[in-house]
């Protein structure tokens, strides 16, 4: 399977509410949508709000990952961001809880 066929069968098992065309033309519209034959990463920028542990209004300081597939996605979704920022968010399996890594932490454990 491809990494699209994988987050497609992804999103059918997980978000059955939302389609996957959805969930790309709202990444299109707010943030990233990157697909080749390694890597298919859908994201956008938002305020990571360490103290309170979640998403909030302001300023840009993070990627969200909404959907990765592929190999080696952190690696590979730092490296086509268009830009670095403080943080890197995510959750797993859709299961409402949020991790958020710093950048450069994660920078330095994939990238030498």
């Amino acid at each position: 399977m491809t990494p699209w066929e994988k987050a497609a069968q992804w999103q059918q098992d997980h978000c059955p509410d939302e389609r996957l065309i959805e969930a790309i033309a709202d990444c299109v519209a707010n943030g990233l949508v990157y697909s080749c034959s390694d890597l298919f990463l859908l994201a956008w920028e938002a305020h990571w709000n360490e103290g309170e542990g979640r998403i909030t209004a302001g300023d840009p300081n993070a990627w969200v990952c909404k959907l990765a597939a592929g190999h080696d996605v952190i690696r590979a979704g730092m490296r086509v961001a268009p830009h670095a920022h403080k943080y890197l968010v995510w959750q797993r399996n859709n299961d409402g809880r949020w991790r958020a890594h710093r950048w450069d932490k994660l920078s330095k454990r994939f990238n030498n």
